[in-house]
């Protein structure tokens, strides 16, 4: 617990703090690599995000480059304005239009924690500061924003930077399987997560409240032992 600093939104708005309050997680994003003392290579995690298994440097930078988890992926005209009409969605594909890449060729990032670099946000968006005043300067999340992990994976594609892990390591059991899936399907797999720590190294389990709600508190004890959490 002592080696968790908590950064009061001030911090990082500092010289924009018309900007404040916020409550959009993509304006967060978009300030967070302005943390005061952060390291130039770190880790970006969300809140439904874990550690699975051991995990090394390799994992998420090698020299130069950065790891990247996820696949090229292709929208047909048909198929775009079903993929948009989720925020979330629409904001991965807004990043990676503008940074040149488009509905017929992106590269969707998984999600789950995302080794990034400071100075590579640093220079998007001193470069194009009216993609921070659209992220960090709105007070709620719209569908006109841009995934900040999108524009970074982007970047380092485009510098020759990246590095695309093709061996998945990590697993993600999204809000849609969480509303549909029966319990035993969780259940079956979250055993595998616990027998397979060395290959899930990363995991995102979307939403824990609506998995809670769906399954009550026998989903709590199928967490804790696939995630090796100690009640407490």
């Amino acid at each position: 617990r002592e080696k968790i600093r908590i950064i009061d939104h001030r911090d990082i708005f500092r010289e924009y703090e018309d900007w404040l309050p916020t409550f959009n997680s993509m304006a967060i994003e978009a300030m967070a690599w302005r943390i005061d003392g952060l390291a130039e290579r770190f880790i970006y995690f969300n809140d439904d995000m874990f550690l699975g298994g051991p995990c090394a440097l390799q994992d998420f930078f090698i020299g130069d480059a950065t790891v990247l988890r996820g696949a090229w992926t292709h929208l047909s005209p048909t198929k775009i304005d079903p993929f948009v009409t989720k925020i979330y969605r629409a904001s991965k594909l807004n990043a990676a239009t503008a940074m040149g890449f488009g509905p017929d060729r992106f590269f969707s990032a998984a999600h789950v924690a995302t080794p990034m670099r400071v100075s590579v946000l640093r220079e998007l968006f001193d470069t194009h500061p009216d993609w921070l005043a659209r992220n960090a300067g709105a007070r709620f999340r719209a569908d006109n924003q841009y995934l900040v992990q999108g524009l970074f994976v982007h970047a380092a594609i485009k510098a020759d930077a990246a590095i695309i892990r093709r061996r998945a390591d990590y697993q993600n059991l999204s809000a849609t399987y969480c509303a549909r899936g029966p319990y035993l399907a969780m259940r079956a797999n979250l055993a595998i997560i616990r027998a397979r720590p060395q290959r899930f190294k990363l995991l995102c389990v979307n939403d824990l409240a609506l998995l809670q709600r769906r399954f009550g508190p026998k989903i709590d004890a199928a967490l804790r032992r696939a995630l090796r959490i100690a009640k407490t």
